[in-house]
């Protein structure tokens, strides 16, 4: 019995090193404590900074005039509607990116624009306006293109103002801008009509590439000018625009080769049969 009483009557006894192990813990569990709560309100405090520079910034450089450069087709009210740029708000945070891509896409006859910050206050739209330059036949109508690719408008007839082209394949991407098949004739539809531009040859009424190295370019839609390949291009349209002013009679039909001109240094006119 008297077994059973001492046993029931003891009690454990925590010795020094357990009772400095729970002392460590209690310790470490408040700096942890602590050192959340300092976190906390370091995280706060900065959080609160952050919004007032924010706040102080956004109230400082806010947009307040907005100047439209370049626009001939459309109302100011409507580039700005469509921009998305509006007075008031944080100049620094404007993303310029997005109106610009919002612009080209809303008019058709918009070739490229820019949207520029200038601070403290002051956003810059300038406008490119298109130009009906080209024009491509497709399924009995005709698709209008600018200088710089893009899809101006699909008609019955083909404008009068526009350089007929003529190649192989195209399609029109999500932007509203040709892709060629053959993705060099982007760049040497470009280049043909610079290089008769240039050189004041500016009747140009075709360009046909549906072969890009047999390259053949209708004057006025009288002369055919048999070009070949874009081989020393320059040379063969100077040699064009001096056959043309001081050799060919202005009412004169025919079809000129200048096929042999880089090789040869020889062209060839022959006039159409009537």
């Amino acid at each position: 019995m008297e077994n059973k009483k001492s046993r029931s009557r003891r009690r454990k006894i925590v010795g020094p090193v357990a009772r400095k192990k729970k002392f460590q813990k209690r310790q470490k569990q408040k700096l942890f404590f602590k050192r959340c709560f300092i976190s906390l309100t370091f995280l706060a405090i900065l959080g609160a900074v952050i919004y007032g520079l924010i706040f102080l910034i956004g109230n400082i450089f806010c947009v307040k005039e907005i100047v439209v450069e370049g626009n001939s087709l459309y109302s100011d009210t409507e580039i700005l509607n469509a921009s998305g740029v509006h007075q008031g708000e944080a100049l620094l945070f404007l993303n310029t990116s997005k109106s610009e891509k919002q612009l080209y896409r809303s008019f058709p006859y918009i070739d490229g624009c820019s949207v520029q910050k200038q601070f403290p206050s002051t956003v810059n739209i300038k406008i490119e306006t298109a130009e009906r330059t080209f024009s491509i036949s497709r399924d009995d109508s005709y698709y209008v293109f600018s200088a710089k690719g893009k899809l101006l408008d699909k008609v019955s007839e083909l404008p009068s103002e526009t350089i007929e082209l003529r190649v192989p394949e195209f399609d029109i991407d999500e932007n509203n801008k040709i892709n060629y098949k053959d993705e060099d004739l982007g760049k040497l539809v470009n280049e043909i009509r610079n290089e008769f531009l240039v050189s004041g040859i500016g009747n140009i009424k075709i360009i046909d590439l549906t072969n890009k190295w047999n390259i053949v370019v209708n004057y006025d839609g009288r002369i055919s000018i048999i070009i070949g390949n874009k081989e020393d291009l320059h040379y063969k349209v100077v040699t064009a625009k001096e056959i043309i002013s001081n050799k060919i009679n202005q009412l004169e039909k025919g079809e000129l080769d200048l096929r042999d001109l880089s090789k040869e240094n020889k062209s060839y006119f022959t006039p159409e049969i009537r």
